[in-house]
């Protein structure tokens, strides 16, 4: 019974410890400040009129069973961190996982991390087709 629970808590401890997420900054001024609201997620780039800086490139890798769903909200939360207000360019993928028991395929993403200059104009993400996270 008890080396059950140590084996439940590994495995329970590992899956949280699965999914990485990397950082390539695109920009000399590396630091913002931490945003706490939403970040507009989108597949395509932002409109010409709105007007921003290239933040950082933004990896993430889900080493257990998910769907390609769960991507987008662990790069919102990075992004979040890096003071960006969007993620544009959203490519994700399944890719296969070997050796098992963790996973067969598991999901991975990338995209551009992004920061609205003082002079844009407000960005209205859910009617330019993204998602706000």
């Amino acid at each position: 019974m008890k080396a059950g629970s140590i084996v439940a808590a590994a495995v329970l401890l590992g899956l949280g410890a699965c999914t990485s997420a990397r950082v390539k900054y695109e920009t000399k001024n590396q630091y913002s400040p931490p945003r706490n609201g939403p970040v507009c997620v989108l597949e395509t780039g932002l409109p010409e009129s709105i007007l921003y800086e290239s933040v950082a490139t933004i990896q993430v890798s889900i080493k257990h069973n998910a769907s390609q769903a769960r991507v987008a909200p662990v790069m919102a939360q990075k992004a979040r961190q890096l003071g960006a207000d969007a993620i544009i360019k959203l490519e994700t993928e399944l890719v296969f996982r070997s050796p098992l028991p963790w996973a067969v395929v598991g999901p991975r993403g990338q995209g551009l991390a992004v920061r609205l200059l003082p002079n844009s104009p407000p960005l209205d993400c859910i009617a330019i087709g993204g998602t706000n996270l």
